[in-house]
Order: structure tokens, then C-alpha cells, then sequence
């Protein structure tokens, strides 16, 4: 065989390995390359100890115009982001507490309009894997009816739209009417109108709807709550219009100690 020859094949075998290693010293000396973090490990749920502020119990407290996930930008009937609330402190909390017991009502779905508790053994809650232990009744009796407190194999994970209107499953928090005839008149600026349930609601129809949650908190005590709005500053039926600002939830609430059979207020 030609020596020149062989020698033009060994040049070229070279400058094939240089070539498809050069990359690879330019990655593995390069100042600038980012290295790869490892998985970050599963979080422990944060399990918060401290005992409820007595003063929180046996008093009647407002919630006005919390803010479910208002900066939603997608289709009408998506899924927003779950917006967490604690009956026990009386505020917000950020997504880092998800997995923990510090919150006691969560607002998940379309338009926020699923009210589920933080429950750490039930699939359904965004709580689960935490120490939560909580739970959601809901009856037709008005709020300040509400006095005793139901054995715990009644309650369920949580509650959404009523039965009666458009969407509806069951007993729920709130009515939401499509076409605006079953409230109002049918006129475009009431259609799509959902209506909080915690103040009686009479229908067209003449029926009377009211409904009232008794929430079994994340550490165990117990709420009972009327849910008044889901728009922003608007308190009553004739101020809540399709174009008003949502969701933004009032409602207020009564708190007793884990251990009562009653609501009372003191």
C-alpha cells in the first residue's frame, strides 16, 4: 500500500478526534458553563405546634374582599391557581404552606368557586401529605341557625355550586345563574352571575335558598362561615353584575375550640 496514502488516512483520522473533542474541552474547562443542581430533595410538611389564639374563638369575624387568584389570564372556564386561607389567623397564606396545617380553606378551580379543606390523608385536598385534618360540612340552615356541631363522619372534603343553578352538584356554597333568569331579568349585565348562598337568596321562582359551611380547621377546631360574596366590594345581589371584579371572597365566620358541639359567641 502507498505510504503517502497511509499517512493522508492517519491525518484525517487525527483531525476527526481532535475535532469531536474540542467541544468537549471547551465544555469541561469553560468558566462560564452552568453546572446541573441535583433533584432538590421532597420538602417535609411544615407541621405548625403553637396553639390557637384564644382570642380567635366565641367571636364574630368579617373577611372582606380576599383576593382568589385575580391576575388569571386564561379561557373563562379554566382552573386558577389555589388561593389558601386560614380561619385561625385570619389571612392568606402563599403556596410555600400548601403541605402544612397552617391553613384551613382553600379556593381551587373556575373562578376559584371550590371551597376544600386541608386534609392530609384525602386525595382531593391540596393539603394532602400534611398533618391537616380537616373537613367540610354544608346545610341549609342560615348561619345564625347553625348551633350544633355534626358528627365528623358527615363532613366531606369540601363544597361548590349549588344544585340549583347552572354547574351545580349538590348542596353548595354558591348559585351560579347562565342566563340571569333565575335572579334577575335576564338583562346581558346579569347573566354569568354567580351568588354567594350564606344570605338567604329568593329566586324567581319564589324559592328561598340559603346555605352555611361548618369547616373543621386543619388542626381540628371548627368554623362555621357564611359566605357572602365572590366580587369586589359587592355585598348584595343588586351590586354584583358580570363585568364586577371577581374573585374576591367576603364572608364571615364564628370559631370554637377543637372538642365543642356547639357555635357560640361570647
Amino acid at each position: 500500500m502507498n505510504t503517502q496514502y497511509i499517512y493522508k488516512q492517519l491525518n484525517r483520522l487525527w483531525i476527526l478526534v481532535a475535532f469531536i473533542s474540542l467541544p468537549v474541552l471547551f465544555i469541561g474547562c469553560g468558566k462560564d458553563n452552568p453546572t446541573l443542581e441535583p433533584e432538590p430533595e421532597e420538602e417535609e410538611p411544615i407541621e405548625d405546634t403553637t396553639p390557637t389564639d384564644e382570642s380567635m374563638f366565641y367571636k364574630l369575624h368579617r373577611v372582606e374582599s380576599f383576593a382568589g387568584d385575580t391576575e388569571y389570564d386564561g379561557p373563562v372556564d379554566g382552573n386558577r391557581a389555589t388561593i389558601y386561607f386560614s380561619l385561625e389567623s385570619k389571612k392568606g397564606l402563599p403556596d410555600l404552606y400548601q403541605k402544612s396545617n397552617l391553613w384551613d380553606m382553600s379556593f381551587i378551580g373556575i373562578a376559584n368557586s371550590g371551597i376544600v379543606a386541608n386534609n392530609g390523608k384525602n386525595l382531593k385536598s391540596p393539603g394532602y401529605g400534611s398533618s391537616g385534618v380537616g373537613m367540610i360540612y354544608i346545610t341549609d340552615k342560615p348561619f345564625d341557625e347553625v348551633i350544633d356541631i355534626p358528627a365528623d363522619n358527615l363532613f366531606k372534603i369540601g363544597a361548590g355550586l349549588d344544585e340549583n343553578g347552572t354547574f351545580g352538584d349538590g348542596l353548595g356554597w354558591a348559585l351560579y345563574d347562565w342566563g340571569g333568569e333565575q335572579v334577575a331579568d335576564g338583562n346581558y349585565e346579569k347573566q354569568h352571575v354567580a351568588y354567594a348562598l350564606g344570605n338567604p337568596l329568593t329566586l324567581n321562582s319564589g324559592r328561598t335558598l340559603v346555605r352555611t359551611l361548618i369547616v373543621k380547621t386543619a388542626k381540628g377546631n371548627y368554623g362555621k362561615v357564611k359566605m357572602i360574596s365572590l366580587y369586589k366590594d359587592a355585598f348584595t345581589p343588586d351590586k354584583m353584575f358580570r363585568k364586577t371584579q371577581y374573585p374576591y371572597f367576603t364572608f364571615e365566620y364564628v370559631l370554637v375550640p377543637a372538642g365543642s358541639t356547639k357555635f357560640e359567641i361570647k
